[in-house]
């Protein structure tokens, strides 16, 4: 199944328009809707790109339950973008049905886990759909990470950050409010940003917009807790993997606000850039 695509895709798991986060927002910062699974890919290239994204958050699924609902919204997604590519595959009957299966799967165990109910089933058999879609075209189903736009666990934009010599570095999620035009900013060595990517309570990290052209600095709420919106400490020994824009800082954000709000954007902290385009959550 390699043949060009450009996907553009605002994709959602089978759980419709169900958006809520299990953990209360605590009082820090506005009160906001966390997550609910869900995902937008962007993909420009070939089903490959797909493959290696759906590889890599296959290969740790189910084993960090805080990340399933979004592993799982994200495979949802990826298998419902690779389905109408299927049409030029050898057997394309038996592949698009395998990755509509696959899809179907992947937004039940989504819609589950999202409801806190059992997931040892759906999980199962999401694992036993994926060992039969990658049965499909093994060169694609072992094909390397190209970084498409999925959601992150908090429902933010994920994006892949490099060094200055482009190496893959690291994680960023980054998530706009588009109710409040505020931002949250998460650092992590992991594509599931379960392994924090700490930098100095000093840090700013640069936010450089360019559809308004505009740029902006996210940087911790305080420098001795730095709690995300859900009461959660993020400050250990002076170094912290959450940034948030305005913050405490009294910044006039409304210039970001809006369901509509649309821009390519460029994150630079502590010597790693990111480039992805920004949306609302």
């Amino acid at each position: 199944m390699r043949f060009p695509v450009l996907l553009i895709l605002p994709l959602l798991a089978a759980c419709g328009d169900h958006h809520h986060d299990p953990a209360p927002a605590a009082a820090a910062g506005h009160d906001h809707a966390h997550g609910g699974p869900g995902a937008t890919i962007r993909a420009e290239g070939d089903a490959a790109k797909l493959w290696g994204n759906l590889n890599a958050i296959a290969a740790g699924l189910g084993q960090n339950p805080a990340t399933l609902a979004s592993d799982a919204a994200n495979l949802a997604a990826l298998a419902a973008a690779l389905e109408p590519l299927a049409a030029s595959a050898p057997d394309s009957d038996r592949a698009s049905g395998m990755l509509a299966n696959l899809a179907r799967a992947a937004g039940q165990l989504a819609h589950e886990a999202d409801e806190g109910a059992p997931a040892e089933e759906p999980l199962a058999r999401l694992r036993q759909v994926l060992e039969l879609a990658r049965r499909l075209d093994p060169a694609s189903a072992a094909a390397p990470l190209e970084p498409v736009h999925v959601a992150g666990p908090s429902g933010g934009v994920l994006a892949q950050l490099r060094d200055a010599s482009g190496n893959p570095a690291g994680w960023a999620e980054v998530k706009l409010h588009g109710d409040a035009g505020d931002l949250e900013l998460w650092l992590a060595r992991d594509i599931r940003i379960t392994s924090p990517l700490a930098v100095p309570v000093t840090a700013a990290a640069k936010l450089e917009l360019a559809a308004p052209g505009r740029a902006l600095e996210l940087r911790v709420r305080d420098a001795a807790a730095n709690k995300d919106e859900r009461g959660r400490a993020t400050v250990a020994d002076g170094r912290t993997h959450y940034l948030v824009y305005p913050g405490e800082t009294g910044a006039d954000a409304s210039w970001l606000k809006g369901e509509d709000f649309r821009s390519r954007a460029r994150l630079s902290v502590e010597g790693l850039t990111a480039e992805f385009d920004l949306t609302p959550h």
